[in-house]
């Protein structure tokens, strides 16, 4: 029987059955096991998850508490300080007033002292734009004569 090629039609890959289409995840029995094995794994990563993060807050609560506290601390030693600065305040502007005297009599006295004069603070001469300094000049500075 000789092979007739004239008669037989060509497939494609279009043309192929393949069973793709035609099962779902539930057809078999260990992806339906597998799935739930990974729902539980999911409900043990989310719970471990939700332990951390109300430790977490836990934790924060407990640090805004002691800041509150701390708070209340400094506010209690402000107002006790500030009680007694109140009575400590007529010795503390004395102790100012004597200061400031002292100050002030310091600069009249310095006022009355004769100034001497250094060098530094003489005034310096100035140049002309254009001309050297006299020192500068009086330098040999090579061949050219600058």
């Amino acid at each position: 029987m000789p092979l007739d090629n004239k008669n037989r039609s060509l497939r494609g890959l279009a043309n192929l059955r393949t069973m793709a289409g035609r099962t779902t995840h539930f057809s078999k029995s260990y992806k339906v096991y597998l799935r739930v094995a990974i729902l539980g794994i999911g409900k043990v990563h989310r719970s471990v998850e939700r332990t951390h993060v109300l430790q977490r807050g836990q934790i924060l609560n407990q640090r805004f508490r002691e800041i509150d506290d701390e708070k209340r601390q400094l506010s209690e030693v402000m107002s006790t300080r500030d009680a007694t600065l109140k009575e400590l305040r007529p010795a503390h502007q004395e102790w100012l007033a004597a200061m400031r005297q002292t100050a002030s009599r310091t600069t009249k006295e310095a006022k009355k002292r004769p100034v001497l004069c250094h060098s530094s603070r003489l005034p310096r001469p100035r140049s002309s734009a254009g001309a050297r300094p006299k020192l500068l000049a009086s330098i040999n500075l090579g061949g050219n004569g600058l």
